[in-house]
């Protein structure tokens, strides 16, 4: 069989992966997985695709023509890596939020006699309405930044 037989089979196989969607998920054991379908019953996050790049300038172009494609190009890099980073930080600050959140629930819900330090360093105890307020204010804490957006 000859293989020009198989190019469009394999050209058709091609823009399917092109096409198909991708999926983040958690497996029970922690792990971050990726995948074209999750598993039922898993919370999945769809991930977007990266923009196709910027196509190059024609042949006959002017440097001139090809010097601003490369600036505009650069300039989108710039953007997206900017825009990862700005993503990963806001990842980084909601963990330390949730962390911090769960912490004080799990301090706060031991019962007995707490203190919280006042701004002039001193010490004062917290009453148990006070307590529950601050339970509850880390409780809707906890749910904003733990939760997955």
């Amino acid at each position: 069989m000859r293989p020009a037989a198989f190019f469009p089979f394999l050209l058709l196989l091609a823009v399917n992966a092109w096409g198909a969607e991708m999926f983040k998920w958690t497996d029970a054991q922690g792990r971050t997985q990726y995948g074209q379908r999750p598993p039922p019953g898993v919370e999945a996050e769809r991930l977007k695709r990266a923009p196709a790049p910027a196509p190059p300038p024609p042949a006959n172009a002017t440097p001139g023509e090809r010097l601003e494609a490369l600036e505009k190009r650069q300039d989108e890099q710039t953007q997206r890596e900017t825009e990862t980073q700005q993503k990963q930080q806001n990842a980084a600050q909601r963990k330390r939020y949730c962390d911090n959140a769960r912490k004080n629930i799990a301090l706060l819900g031991k019962g007995g006699h707490h203190r919280v330090k006042m701004p002039d360093g001193s010490y004062q105890a917290m009453d148990d309405a006070f307590v529950q307020r601050e339970l509850e204010k880390n409780r809707r804490a906890e749910k904003t930044f733990c939760d997955p957006q």
